[in-house]
């Protein structure tokens, strides 16, 4: 949510991997899969569609 709302700053700074943001969130939905599907889609995908993350 924090590289979200900079814009993907740090993202773009270290040119991040969408596969790096899986990896390291690989068990996030184990909390909660409603939450782990919406971030995903209003924060990680987004930001791939924009260039922020690398495919």
């Amino acid at each position: 949510m924090l590289n979200a709302a900079t814009d993907g700053r740090m993202w773009v700074e270290n040119g991040v991997h969408l596969e790096q943001i899986l990896k390291r969130n690989e068990k996030t939905h184990e909390g909660s899969e409603v939450l782990w599907m919406y971030m995903y889609e209003h924060f990680i995908l987004p930001n791939v569609n924009k260039g922020r993350i690398k495919k």
